[in-house]
C-alpha cells in the first residue's frame, strides 16, 4: 500500500516536531543547571577588600626560648653568688710505720682541713666574668626571641590556613560534585537520543569518582586538624588574596646585633683568665710514733703559665670570624627574602592568569547564551555546561595557588623584622590596573582625605598611591578596604590636582 503525499508530509512534520520538542526540553534542562550552578561559582576576587585576618600572638611562657633565658638567668645568679670559697679535707694512715719524707718523721696518721679562697682563675673574679657572659647570652637570646616566636607562630599559622583552605576546597568540591552528577544525567539523556558518544559520559563518571575520593580525604584531614587549630580559624571562612609591597620590606640589622657576642669573646680572653691566685687557711694534725702535732697554717698560691701569648691576635681573629658569620647570615636571610618574594609574585602572576582564563570562559558562555536564543539547540546548552565545568577546574587551580601564596606569606613573615603583617600586605585586585593612571592621596587643607577618596571611587581610570611615611592615610584606606600602592617618592599626580582640574573645566 502506497503512502500518499499527505501522509509523508504529516510523518515528517511529526518527526521534526518531536525532535524539536526533545531538543527544547534538553535545552531547558541545560539552561536551568547552568543558572543554578553559576550562582554558586564565584572567583576569589577581593571585591570586598579585607585586612589580613591573622594576628601575631604566641604564648610567651611556653616558648622554648623563654625557658632557655630562664635557665641562663639562674646560672648567672649562681656564678655571681659563688665567691670562690673551696673547702678541702685530706686524711692519711700509715699501716707499716714507714718514714714520711715530707714530714721527716714516722707518721702513723695525718689529717688536714683547709679553706681556700680562689680570687682569679675558677674563683671570685672568674665567676663574675662568667656571670656577665651569661647575662650577655640572655640579651642576645632576647634579640632573637621575636624571630623564634615567629617560628612557633608560623607552625600554628600553617595549621590554621590549611584548615581554612580545606574548608573552602570542601565547599567547592561539594558544589562541583553536585554539578557533575546532574551533568552526568544530562549526558545520559543525550546519549539515549544518540546525540553524543559514550566517551564523554565515561570522562564525567571518572571525574565524579575522583571528586568523591578527594572530598573524603580532605574531610578526614580537617577532622585531624580541628583539635590543633586556633579559635580564629573557626571564624574565617575563606582566605583573601594579597599583594606585597616590595618597598616596605627590609631586614633590620638590629635583629642580628652581635655586640653581646663580641663582649663575650673579649671576656673569654681576659689577661687574668690564665692567672691563678688563692689564699688559704688550714688546720693540721699529725700522729707519729714519738709525738703528736696539732697546728694551723695560712698561705698564698699563685700560678702563671710561661708561654708566648697570642691573646690579642686570637681575640682579633675571633671578632673577624664573628663579623664574617653575621655578614653571611644577613646575606643568607636577604637571599631567602628575595627567593620567597619572587616565588610569591610568580604565584600571584599564575593567579592573575587564572582570572584571565575565567573572564575568557565567561565571555564564551555569554556568546553561547546569545546563540542559544537564536538557534534554540541542545548543542549550545551542552557547550555552556562544558564551559561551566571548565570554570570549576579554574577554581580548583585557584585553591592550590592560594595555599601556595599563604605558604610564602608564612616564610616572609619569619624574615620580616616587625610583628605587623598589615604593613606589607595589601588586598589584591584582579582587575587590570596597567592602564590606570596612579594618583597620590595626600593630606590637604582644601579637601579632606575622605572627600578625595570618595572622588577617586567614581573615577575608574585612576588608581591610588600613598607615600610610605603617610601611615595615617594607609590606615584610613585599610579601614575603607581600598586597594592602594605604597611609593617612596611623590612621582604621581595628586588627587587634589585632578579635582582642581575638574573644577576648572566645569567653570569653563
Amino acid at each position: 500500500m502506497k503512502l500518499s503525499l499527505i501522509h509523508i508530509v504529516c510523518f515528517l512534520f511529526f518527526v521534526r516536531y518531536t525532535h524539536a520538542q526533545i531538543s527544547n526540553k534538553l535545552l531547558r534542562y541545560a539552561d536551568d543547571l547552568h543558572l543554578k550552578t553559576s550562582k554558586e561559582q564565584q572567583f576569589p576576587n577581593t571585591t570586598n577588600l579585607v585586612l589580613f585576618p591573622f594576628e601575631f600572638s604566641t604564648p610567651s611562657k611556653n616558648a622554648p626560648n623563654q625557658h632557655e633565658i630562664k635557665l641562663k638567668e639562674y646560672e648567672a645568679i649562681q656564678f655571681k653568688q659563688d665567691i670562690g670559697l673551696v673547702f678541702k679535707a685530706t686524711a692519711n694512715y700509715n699501716f707499716r710505720d714507714a718514714f714520711d719524707e715530707e714530714q721527716n718523721a714516722f707518721n702513723k696518721f695525718r689529717f688536714r682541713t683547709e679553706l681556700e679562697w680562689n680570687i682569679l682563675k675558677n674563683g671570685f673574679i672568674h665567676n663574675r666574668t662568667r656571670s656577665q657572659q651569661k647575662n650577655n647570652e640572655i640579651e642576645h637570646l632576647k634579640l632573637q626571641d621575636n624571630r623564634l616566636k615567629k617560628q612557633i607562630w608560623r607552625r600554628q599559622f600553617r595549621i590554621d590556613y590549611s584548615y581554612i583552605s580545606n574548608k573552602e576546597t570542601i565547599s567547592l568540591f561539594s558544589t562541583f560534585l553536585k554539578f557533575e552528577n546532574e551533568y552526568f544525567d544530562f549526558l545520559n539523556k543525550l546519549y539515549a537520543q544518540s546525540l553524543i558518544k559514550r566517551e564523554r559520559i565515561i570522562e564525567v563518571g571518572n571525574q565524579i569518582h575522583i571528586l568523591k575520593n578527594q572530598l573524603a580525604l580532605i574531610t578526614k584531614k580537617n577532622k585531624l586538624l580541628k583539635d590543633s587549630i586556633s579559635s580564629n580559624a573557626n571564624i574565617i571562612q575563606e582566605l583573601p588574596v594579597f599583594s606585597i609591597q616590595l618597598d616596605s620590606i627590609s631586614i633590620n640589622s638590629a635583629v642580628y646585633n652581635n655586640q653581646y657576642l663580641k663582649e663575650n669573646i673579649q671576656l673569654n680572653h681576659k689577661a687574668v683568665n690564665d692567672l691563678s691566685l688563692s689564699v688559704y687557711i688550714n688546720q693540721n694534725f699529725n700522729h707519729s710514733v714519738t709525738r703528736n702535732q696539732y697546728f694551723p697554717a695560712v698561705g698564698i698560691r699563685f700560678k702563671a703559665p710561661i708561654r708566648f701569648n697570642k691573646r690579642k691576635d686570637i681575640v682579633k681573629t675571633k671578632l673577624q670570624l664573628l663579623a664574617a658569620q653575621e655578614r653571611d647570615k644577613n646575606v643568607g636571610q636577604y637571599n631567602r627574602l628575595i627567593t620567597h618574594m619572587n616565588s610569591y609574585n610568580e604565584i600571584l602572576k599564575d593567579f592573575q592568569n587564572q582570572y584571565k582564563n575565567w573572564k575568557v570562559v565567561e565571555e564564551r558562555i555569554r556568546v553561547f547564551d546569545l546563540l542559544k536564543e537564536e538557534y534554540n539547540s541542545y548543542k549550545t546548552g551542552l557547550l555552556i555546561l562544558e564551559l561551566t565545568e571548565e570554570k570549576f577546574k579554574i577554581l580548583e587551580n585557584c585553591m592550590q595557588l592560594k595555599r601556595q601564596l599563604y605558604t610564602a606569606i608564612s616564610q616572609l613573615f619569619e624574615l620580616y623584622p616587625k610583628e605587623n603583617l598589615h604593613e606589607i600586605l595589601v588586598p589584591y585586585t584582579f582587575e587590570e590596573n596597567e592602564n590606570k593612571e596612579p594618583l597620590l592621596l595626600t593630606q590637604n587643607d582644601l579637601y579632606s582625605i575622605d572627600f578625595q577618596y570618595e572622588f577617586i571611587k567614581t573615577q575608574k581610570k585612576f588608581s591610588i598611591t600613598v607615600l610610605n611615611n603617610d601611615i595615617k592615610i594607609q590606615q584610613f584606606l585599610r579601614k575603607k578596604k581600598a586597594a592602594f600602592k605604597i611609593v617612596k617618592h611623590p612621582s604621581a599626580k595628586t588627587i587634589v590636582q585632578v579635582i582642581q582640574n575638574e573644577l576648572k573645566q566645569l567653570a569653563l
